[in-house]
């Protein structure tokens, strides 16, 4: 399954419940311009803006086990890069 995620050209992040990250394919590595293995462990806040709309409606996922789709939203990175993102 890893190598599938890999060849995406779609970024790919895999989070735990303390939104951490734990896997990245070869575009999310891109994306955020550093390899997955740097990234494991890491917080997510670490390299976006914690208080967003993207990183809140992840807590409230982890929260209410619900789902969530939103498509064209803002995504601030820690170091003032602005990206707009499809996420689920």
């Amino acid at each position: 399954m890893s190598t599938l995620l890999d060849h995406l050209s779609t970024a790919v992040v895999a989070l735990d419940g303390e939104l951490r990250f734990t896997r990245l394919n070869a575009a999310a590595e891109e994306l955020f311009s550093v390899s997955g293995r740097q990234l494991e462990g890491k917080a997510l806040t670490d390299y976006l803006v914690a208080d967003q709309p993207f990183v809140n409606n992840l807590r409230r996922l982890l929260e209410t086990q619900r789902s969530y789709v939103s498509y064209g939203a803002d995504l601030l990175l820690t170091y003032g890069r602005t990206m707009i993102v499809d996420y689920r």
